[in-house]
């Protein structure tokens, strides 16, 4: 669960989160960078392609 932060303000947002996490819905492209920025981390080490594949993997092809 992420913590309080303005971030991520509304009960919308945390729910976005929630279906992301499930794999109910992907997260529209403001959304993974967000995350990402919020969590430190790249966009492709939070997200998959569908194949499986990170997105790193599949550029250095």
């Amino acid at each position: 669960m992420l913590p309080t932060s303005p971030v991520f303000n509304n009960r919308n947002t945390v729910r976005a989160i929630g279906r992301i996490e499930r794999g109910e819905r992907n997260p529209s492209l403001e959304m993974a960078i967000r995350l990402a920025h919020y969590l430190n981390m790249g966009v492709e080490d939070i997200f998959k392609l569908d194949d499986g594949t990170s997105s790193q993997k599949k550029t250095e092809d």
